[in-house]
């Protein structure tokens, strides 16, 4: 685990966004983002021998320990692809940028994304999700950000199984 300053994160992350913009970041980042929450769920399911829905709880936990928010579900219907998920004090919202105009905390869309078709895969079931930052306490408004989940008519890439290789065969550290 990596512990850095909120100020050093957003710092980093801002930066690379004022080139790409908010949407070509949000873009690039999304199939990481998807792939780690996946892959953390899978590797915490076996070890606590979780399934379902608990692996999906159990990472919400950890993120809002981790100091990313406190990350609420609210409403949560696996069989149907549907979740509510309410974000308070968001690690991307800070005081320089709360009341900003924009949502900034859409990097979490993918993590949701991720940790619940793990969950439903542990149990049987095969989703496609999409998930929208549909407020932001960042954007002037809203004293919390709000996420909804839903199942996608899209079908997106999925994420890649195995250590990413180059050109060359090689693998990428």
């Amino acid at each position: 685990m990596i512990l850095m300053p909120q100020h050093f994160f957003l710092n980093n992350h801002l930066a690379v966004e004022a080139v790409l913009g908010p949407k070509r970041l949000a873009e690039v980042l999304r199939p990481a983002g998807y792939r780690s929450a996946y892959d953390w769920c899978e590797k915490e399911a076996a070890y606590h021998r979780l399934r379902g829905l608990d692996v999906f709880h159990h990472y919400m936990r950890r993120l809002t320990q981790r100091g990313w928010g406190q990350f609420k579900p609210e409403d949560i219907d696996l069989d149907a692809g549907r979740a509510l998920i309410r974000v308070d004090n968001s690690a991307f919202v800070d005081d320089a940028r709360r009341g900003s105009g924009r949502r900034l905390c859409y990097m979490f869309a993918a993590w949701f994304e991720g940790s619940l078709e793990y969950a439903a895969a542990a149990v049987g079931k095969k989703l496609s999700l999409r998930a929208d930052e549909t407020c932001c306490a960042a954007d002037g408004t809203h004293e919390y950000c709000l996420f909804q989940v839903s199942a996608s008519r899209s079908e997106r890439p999925r994420r890649a199984r195995g250590p990413a290789k180059g050109k060359g065969g090689e693998l990428n550290a």
